[in-house]
């Protein structure tokens, strides 16, 4: 009797289960269905040769890829290709969120007009390169607004994607187009290029070996102009961009091809219109033409290569309008851009040139640093200077040139008083006679006039301590350095300045007039750096606020001032009290 009461619940939870199954199964979320495909293009995105995009109430848009893409219908036109690919990867990134078969329609109770797919939205076409076509149905957004649903012929299902793949397709067929002003394939760095005002005045720009002259209709005579201003005008040109196109624009009378009637109403026939011509090693690389005002701040311009019509800011026909490029000055140049600097006179020969770290350096008469003021003081003079100069016939004349990266400006004479005013060129070198950090000093050895021997002091670094090096052992107790005058010392080795520079470019002869050739003192530096060289420092006979002093090989004498004379003949040591 058990056993069969047994064998009866179990048949019932039986029965009760397999009701339960089927409930679930007829009642079950579309969300739960098997989604068949992971995006909505599996293709590679450069395998796809054409797009076709049909939407409700909008005229076809295709494009297709002929070596690039273009826009083939409404009208013909040039694309950003970046809009192009982001519309590929919509769909190559597409990834499916859900989908739905013809069953799951069924049991939901549902057909595809429910989810805008009997009159789609969209209707988008790719066209690979193998012949396949891919077509998709792209129809009404999800409840929430964050996906829309997509339907691919050939295929029973209905995909949830993304809603960025309908944004992308919305797009208008003149979002996509191109808005420079030049076709593909311009070169960034054109080597001539044409200006061309109305049917009379043309000019012609060339660039040879880094530098850009000018040629006028009726002047075949090329005259140099500034290339920084050059090359600013072809970097805003190609740089420039559309505000807005007028043609061609879809409208049903509007002409395939620039007619002569079409450019004269914008302005932009040949009497009327200012127009550039890009020319790179291959030959003409771009054109674009100028009209009349469009507002007050944009002119009609007809841009990559006669294929549209389009708005653009004024200053780009004023500038294209006034393109001379013409400098007054005697040196056309930009300060920053001068690296190099030679002037002669008499028989002196003054050449200067910017080190790799942007420091002026003398290589003639002497090598040595520059003084940066008086350098940038002469470059003012100079840049500043206007073509041409005027000077009498008795006056004395420099020779000077100067030269940038790229090219080097022609030679001219100027008159000394226009450029030295009163000073000589000399004051070019620098009055830094020396730069030593206190750090890198290991050695100071002084050799005073009549002293019998020099007295050196080393440091020891184990101690971080001066002393006497070899103390004379009959003095008693070894001699003390005076912290405060070995102080003064170094200080002023860092830098040590010159009052003022007296002779440039030192002859023996020199050296007996201001007491140097037997000095005061000299003071020995010797640096912690292996291999390094002894730097001499030779004090010679007094002056007013100051001695006369050079460094080693005697480029140049200079008067060192009260201060630094005092520091450098100070005693240093004393003996210790016992």
């Amino acid at each position: 009797m058990n056993m069969r009461r047994l064998y009866g619940w179990f048949f019932v939870a039986l029965a009760l289960l397999s009701a339960a199954h089927v409930c679930v199964s007829l009642r079950g979320r579309a969300s739960h269905a098997l989604i068949v495909r992971t995006v909505l293009l599996a293709e590679p995105i450069d395998d796809v040769s054409s797009i076709a995009i049909e939407k409700r109430g909008d005229a076809p848009v295709s494009f297709v890829k002929n070596g690039r893409w273009e826009l083939e219908k409404p009208y013909a036109a040039q694309v950003d290709k970046r809009l192009i690919l982001r519309l590929l990867d919509a769909f190559s990134t597409a990834f499916v969120k859900s989908s739905f078969d013809e069953v799951e329609l069924s049991r939901l109770g549902k057909v595809r007009a429910d989810f805008g797919l009997d009159e789609p939205r969209a209707q988008v076409t790719l066209s690979l390169s193998s012949g396949k076509d891919v077509s998709y149905a792209i129809g009404m957004p999800t409840p929430g607004g964050k996906g829309v649903y997509v339907r691919l012929d050939g295929e029973n299902a209905i995909y949830v994607v993304d809603v960025r793949v309908w944004e992308c397709v919305n797009l208008p067929a003149g979002a996509y187009r191109k808005k420079s002003l030049f076709a593909d394939g311009v070169a960034e760095d054109p080597t001539s290029f044409d200006v061309r005002r109305g049917l009379h005045a043309f000019s012609r720009f060339t660039c040879r070996k880094g530098v850009w002259t000018c040629a006028h209709d009726g002047n075949p005579d090329a005259v140099r102009v500034v290339g920084a201003r050059v090359d600013r005008f072809l970097k805003a040109l190609q740089a420039a961009e559309t505000e807005s196109f007028v043609w061609p624009v879809g409208a049903s009378n509007e002409p395939a091809v620039a007619t002569a009637s079409l450019l004269a109403g914008y302005g932009l026939d040949s009497e009327s219109a200012v127009t550039v011509t890009l020319r790179g090693p291959g030959g003409i690389d771009g054109q674009v033409s100028f009209g009349s005002a469009a507002s007050s701040n944009l002119v009609y311009a007809l841009v990559q290569n006669a294929s549209a019509i389009a708005r653009v800011p004024a200053e780009l026909r004023e500038s294209a309008a006034a393109a001379d490029f013409s400098d007054p000055r005697v040196y056309p140049f930009e300060r920053d851009a001068v690296e190099r600097l030679r002037l002669e006179d008499a028989d002196a020969v003054y050449s200067l040139f910017k080190s790799a770290d942007g420091e002026w350096r003398l290589d003639s008469p002497v090598s040595a640093p520059a003084d940066a003021s008086a350098v940038e003081t002469l470059l003012s003079t100079l840049l500043a200077l206007q073509s041409p100069l005027q000077y009498s016939t008795n006056e004395v004349m420099v020779s000077v040139s100067l030269g940038t990266v790229k090219e080097t400006g022609p030679v001219a004479r100027i008159p000394r008083s226009r450029l030295l005013q009163g000073v000589s060129l000399d004051n070019l070198r620098s009055r830094c006679m020396l730069s030593v950090p206190p750090a890198e000093v290991c050695r100071l050895v002084f050799s005073h006039r009549g002293s019998a021997s020099p007295l050196a002091l080393v440091c020891d670094g184990a101690r971080r301590e001066w002393v006497v090096e070899h103390p004379d052992p009959e003095a008693g107790a070894p001699p003390r350095i005076d912290p405060a005058a070995l102080a003064a010392i170094l200080d002023e080795l860092h830098p040590l300045r010159a009052e003022r520079l007296v002779k440039l470019k030192v002859q023996p002869a020199d050296l007996r007039r201001y007491g140097l050739e037997d000095p005061r003192v000299t003071v020995g530096i010797d640096l912690t750096a292996p291999g390094s060289v002894r730097r001499n420092i030779l004090i010679g006979d007094v002056v007013e606020n100051g001695a006369y002093a050079t460094i080693g090989a005697a480029d140049a004498v200079f008067v060192l001032s009260d201060r630094a004379v005092r520091a450098f003949l100070a005693p240093l040591s004393r003996t210790m009290e016992r």
